[in-house]
């Protein structure tokens, strides 16, 4: 069996198959995709700029 994820050092959690392994990070991709993020804003930014600022 062929267990290519394994190349790029993840590997199912105790008692979870690949398939498992595979769904979750899948629901973690989507999810952010949907727009709920996956982290906060650093309240303190190095560089303050206003929201929504693009970088030039």
């Amino acid at each position: 069996m062929v267990e290519g994820y394994r190349s790029f050092s993840y590997a199912p959690q105790e008692g979870e198959t690949d398939a498992d392994m595979g769904r979750r990070h899948t629901e973690a991709f989507l999810e952010v995709r949907r727009g709920e993020g996956f982290a906060k804003p650093n309240p303190q930014p190095m560089v303050p700029e206003p929201a929504g600022a693009a970088a030039p």
